[in-house]
């Protein structure tokens, strides 16, 4: 990475994924899920066929 990025840009990228990581793990400890929007667009798809 070092060869395209500097070494802040490489922390932010850690930085972002780690809290992503960090959110999604809290929300599955809480029983969050998610508004179930990809199950509406399958569920749309599949009736017009």
């Amino acid at each position: 990475m070092s060869g395209f990025y500097s070494e802040r840009a490489i922390c932010e990228i850690v930085w972002l994924v780690a809290s992503e990581h960090l959110y999604n793990m809290t929300n599955i400890g809480l029983n969050i899920h998610s508004d179930m929007l990809c199950d509406i667009s399958r569920k749309k798809r599949s009736e017009a066929s």
